[in-house]
């Protein structure tokens, strides 16, 4: 029995569709298995949600950086009937750090990809003009922990006493692990 040419265009066509599927999900097991750790420290911040099980909610130091530090191409300030605001321009920017800090320390925040290898992909969200800091996200914000755990490490992030690893592989990364920080 012999393949019709329409049914070798499918099996093809099929074929490379699986090959793009496997090559999107072992992006982050590249990362993971073969990348580069790096630490982020947190600071504390409550989940709500009661309803999704045992997770902490992560939010980063490197997050929350001073306003001078973001390329100010990224929002324009805008005054509209006598009240002044930031516009966020939605277009996602990297956050370069310095290459061996540990935890990560940001340098800047700019909208095109850097030549060198030590950013992170980031959002803006919001400019606080009062308190001079810019409000980002990597997006890795929930780390889901073995049940009847949580609430430690909830307790532990609140206090800033959780350091975070990630591991970058070149433009991916992925949230590996989570642990105390310890006492010096």
């Amino acid at each position: 029995m012999t393949i019709k040419k329409l049914d070798k265009k499918k099996l093809l066509a099929l074929g490379l569709l699986f090959l793009i599927l496997i090559g999107f999900g072992s992006i982050h097991l590249v990362a993971e298995n073969y990348g580069k750790s790096l630490y982020l420290e947190t600071v504390p911040y409550d989940p709500v949600d009661l309803f999704r099980g045992d997770y902490v909610n992560l939010q980063y130091e490197i997050e929350n950086l001073d306003m001078d530090l973001v390329d100010k191409s990224m929002y324009e300030k805008v005054n509209e009937s006598g009240n002044i605001y930031y516009k966020i321009h939605d277009d996602a920017g990297y956050l370069i750090y310095e290459e061996d800090s540990n935890p990560l320390k940001a340098i800047s925040l700019v909208p095109d990809r850097p030549s060198g290898s030590n950013y992170i992909k980031a959002k803006l969200f919001y400019i606080d003009e009062y308190a001079k800091k810019a409000r980002l996200s990597i997006g890795l914000n929930r780390f889901y922990v073995p049940e009847g755990t949580g609430t430690e490490l909830e307790n532990l992030s609140r206090q800033g006493s959780l350091v975070v690893e990630i591991k970058k592989q070149g433009p991916f990364y992925t949230l590996k692990d989570i642990s105390r920080i310890e006492e010096k």
